[in-house]
């Protein structure tokens, strides 16, 4: 028999058979009401605390998940970045090649042109044009190199930013596991603390003092009634 059916049960035999002790009855109803409540209310506290408690459980997941998530993208992208860097060292390289074959080129044509107007190619004008030729074709090679140098930099500079970005949002995703898990125990524990027989047990004893004189009342008025409302959970 639940403590309202209780209650109701003493309200009416009691109330209705003892002079003045309607009011008396409507209290002791009224007592195991509120003991019924704080069963229900323990209760459902105990369930809202575990059902918290398993979503927490599945947000840990999640924030694992996320962490493993984030640094496999980082290192994706890192490799990514580090192809890209040799890549355009592989492309610097032959483009200096080229530059340097077309330079060759160039002052094998000037080389041609000048001997065959029988002009001295150790000296004056025609060694400047070689030289020059030399010289620009220098500049032209080690500018594709180095253009090569820093874009190759630039990618490592990005494989190196990715690893380090996807260290600090994994541990992030891993600080967020560690403390939804700490939650997630916290709530468990709570759920575990609930007593919704001792939260009603603790409302009745709370409860008896004030009825306990019309109780006494109708107790003697009756032969067999319980001497005590708590009596009933003894």
């Amino acid at each position: 028999m639940g403590f309202e059916a209780i209650g109701d049960s003493l309200a009416g035999g009691l109330g209705a058979n003892i002079v003045g002790g309607l009011g008396t009855g409507l209290q002791i109803a009224g007592m195991f009401d509120l003991a019924a409540s704080a069963y229900d209310k323990s209760s459902l506290e105990g369930q809202a605390y575990g059902f918290q408690s398993q979503i927490a459980r599945r947000n840990v997941t999640i924030a694992k998940y996320q962490a493993s998530d984030a640094l496999l993208r980082g290192k994706a992208n890192a490799t990514i970045a580090k192809y890209q860097a040799s890549d355009a060292l592989l492309r610097g390289a032959t483009n200096e090649n080229v530059s340097r074959h077309k330079t060759a080129q160039l002052k094998s044509t000037q080389t041609a042109e000048l001997a065959a107007r029988n002009i001295d190619l150790g000296s004056g004008s025609a060694l400047d044009i070689l030289t020059s030729t030399d010289f620009m074709g220098e500049r032209d090679a080690l500018t594709v190199r180095d253009n090569a140098n820093k874009e190759a930099w630039g990618h490592q500079v990005e494989a190196s930013n990715f690893n380090a970005n996807a260290s600090k949002e994994a541990w992030g995703h891993q600080v967020e596991a560690s403390n939804f898990n700490a939650d997630a125990d916290l709530l468990a524990w709570r759920a575990g603390e609930q007593n919704p027989g001792g939260a009603a047990y603790t409302s009745l004893l709370g409860t008896a003092g004030k009825v306990a004189p019309g109780w006494y009342t109708m107790a003697n008025a009756r032969t067999g009634v319980a001497t005590s409302p708590t009596d009933f959970f003894v």
